[in-house]
């Protein structure tokens, strides 16, 4: 009888070709890693996409610069009132999607090593 490192793998065994725990920990830590690092820092600024940006400039345009004059057509009124609510869904959006990442680095940090 001779005992090799796959004398422990038996084919038979429910938990064959399953990751273990460690594999699991690891792909968990990759995820947040790269989130971390990738997406998290390259995140489009809610007051470009939603318009918010574009309503401010098109004001200052109307009032010599200033953000807050008193000109405005209506036009423009409701661009910033769809831009602003816009813009306020995805910064909720981008801190629920914050704090379920927090969530997941806090419970991932036992098998965080430096």
């Amino acid at each position: 009888m001779s005992l090799t490192n796959t004398d422990w793998c038996d084919k038979d065994d429910p938990e064959y070709g399953k990751p273990t725990g460690q594999a699991v920990r690891a792909k968990e830590i990759k995820e947040l890693y790269l989130w971390w690092t990738t997406v998290y820092p390259t995140r489009a600024d809610p007051h470009d996409i939603s318009g918010w940006s574009e309503y401010c400039e098109a004001k200052r345009d109307l009032n010599d610069g200033r953000l807050f004059g008193s000109k405005e057509t209506t036009d423009l009124r409701k661009q910033g009132d769809k831009a602003l609510k816009l813009s306020s869904k995805i910064e909720k959006q981008y801190a629920d999607e914050d704090e379920r990442m927090m969530i997941r680095l806090i419970k991932a940090r036992d098998s965080l090593w430096t």
